[in-house]
């Protein structure tokens, strides 16, 4: 049934289509989701999302067909270079993880965007120097873990695959309590949990452990008070409104990641995550 099917998954199929068969119509692209993706999506569905599409100049029509937007298409390459420089960082940033206990690195970052960009890149770059493969992560926002066009992280994607399982905590706002209904990252060694309460205090956005590691962000109370709105009223990461998301990510403002090697720290932080799995 489609209505099973995550929209986002159901857009990543009309991007595939589309990129090996320009020019097709309608009922062509329903025909090829079928065959090529596997997705059943109703043509009333289809159209719904198509028309957001073309509305967001992702997806051209014309004379009845689609094809993928030339503009759009340049903007992404563009975005794709950009991200291949700082995927080439990773071994660089190895560099900022401390050696010996108790040390502490900290990295300076002008944006939300830039965070999470940076802490991907540190969480690559500790597979490199320690052989755990379990972590303990604690997000006081959902989205670090949704599957989003804006908010995914391919981090995640490449650390499962390289066979890391996580324990994920995040705090849970008012009608996104449960993961599984919130388009969250679903797989056999991801354990996601939400919890009411803000167990490393409310200026904790993000918190990751890895054996000896702590990596930490703290957010002052204006950052909270720009994210407010990106949840408001919300059931579903479905919801989000994307000019929101946009605008909290990109909003100037200088944070730190802090990096320290402490076993103790670590241990009681993933004791603690792993209280709120039973």
């Amino acid at each position: 049934m489609d209505f099973l099917l995550n929209k986002h998954q159901a857009r990543d199929g009309i991007l595939h289509v589309l990129a090996h068969s320009p020019s097709i119509n309608i009922s062509m692209l329903q025909s090829r989701l079928m065959s090529d993706c596997k997705m059943n999506v109703s043509q009333s569905t289809l159209y719904r999302l198509v028309s957001q599409m073309v509305t967001e100049k992702v997806i051209v029509r014309s004379k009845g067909n689609l094809s993928l937007n030339y503009c759009w298409l340049l903007s992404l390459e563009s975005f794709a270079r950009g991200a291949r420089r700082t995927v080439h960082k990773v071994d660089a940033i190895s560099q900022s993880i401390p050696t010996s206990e108790g040390d502490k690195r900290v990295i300076s970052v002008m944006s939300l965007m830039e965070l999470h960009a940076k802490w991907s890149m540190l969480m690559l770059a500790l597979t490199k120097t320690v052989n755990d493969t379990n972590w303990s992560l604690y997000s006081s926002h959902p989205w670090q873990f949704a599957q989003h066009p804006f908010l995914s992280s391919a981090c995640f994607d490449r650390l499962l695959k390289d066979r890391h399982a996580f324990q994920a905590l995040y705090h849970a706002h008012p009608g996104l309590k449960d993961p599984q209904s919130l388009g969250l990252l679903q797989d056999s060694q991801f354990l996601l949990q939400s919890t009411d309460e803000h167990p490393f205090g409310e200026t904790v956005y993000l918190l990751t452990t890895i054996n000896d590691y702590v990596l930490t962000c703290d957010v002052p109370e204006a950052v909270s008070a720009r994210l407010q709105p990106v949840f408001r009223g919300m059931s579903s990461l479905n919801d989000f409104n994307e000019d929101f998301v946009i605008d909290a990510l990109t909003d100037k403002r200088e944070l730190e990641i802090q990096i320290v090697k402490d076993g103790k720290r670590a241990k009681e932080v993933r004791e603690k995550i792993g209280s709120y799995f039973g």
